[in-house]
């Protein structure tokens, strides 16, 4: 096998930043395009959004989402690149829901969305989003944030202020 040229070193080096910086960027971006997602499912359904997990819908990566409506349960299958959401469907919750009646009530006194705490933590993580849920502990309302790298963030359902 021929020895590597400096040229060609350089070139792989050069390809390997350039490909380090554009996973980086997109991962921003798509976090930023799914807190957008979010919001307009939110203000066109008149929704709050209680969890979201990358998914996988009829051989498609998307991301499933769990929408509290009029008190009533929806999921919905959205593709991650272009917005559109593929399924929508009213969540049958005879025998179990989601979420009990106190963290309902929880939830619904939040005063951020799960939108908003994805944004506030985008900024600081530039990993896609793997998860993001209410969670409710000993009174206290926050969301949890999973990144794919395993990174976890907890914001504050009062405040928005990160734990």
């Amino acid at each position: 096998m021929a020895p590597i040229t400096s040229t060609a070193k350089s070139i792989i080096v050069a390809t390997g930043i350039f490909l380090i910086l554009y996973v980086s960027s997109a991962s921003s971006a798509d976090n930023h395009m799914l807190s957008k997602m979010l919001q307009k499912i939110e203000q066109t359904h008149n929704a709050r959004t209680y969890k979201i997990e990358a998914a996988e819908y009829k051989g498609r990566q998307v991301y499933e989402i769990e929408t509290l409506r009029n008190g009533d349960f929806y999921e919905s299958f959205i593709d991650p690149q272009s917005g559109q959401i593929l399924s929508d469907e009213k969540e049958e919750t005879m025998f179990w829901t989601p979420l009990s009646d106190d963290q309902k009530r929880a939830f619904e006194q939040t005063k951020i969305s799960l939108w908003q705490a994805i944004e506030a933590v985008s900024e600081k993580k530039n990993s896609p989003i793997e998860e993001a849920s209410f969670q409710i502990d000993n009174n206290n309302s926050y969301f949890e944030i999973i990144f794919e790298d395993g990174a976890k963030y907890l914001i504050d359902g009062m405040s928005g202020d990160l734990q």
